[in-house]
């Protein structure tokens, strides 16, 4: 199952919960059980990235230096 990050729009709390897409109309927030939560823009791309940069061919970086990686 996919992680998904929400933000409550009542207490403002940011968590994120694993779930299928079916059950997306129904998140609640664990503080205030409110809700009203607003889906996040996921960092789980950018977080990769980096890690292939830093895991990447030595000194080339992620894709041979053609990305400016190095």
């Amino acid at each position: 199952m996919p992680i998904y990050e929400y933000k409550c729009v009542e207490c403002q709390k940011e968590f994120e919960i694993f779930h299928t897409s079916s059950g997306l109309d129904s998140v609640e927030c664990p503080k205030c059980r409110s809700k009203e939560t607003k889906k996040l823009f996921s960092t789980f791309a950018s977080t990769s990235y980096e890690s292939a940069s830093v895991a990447g061919n030595g000194s080339q970086g992620c894709c041979g230096g053609s990305c400016g990686c190095n």
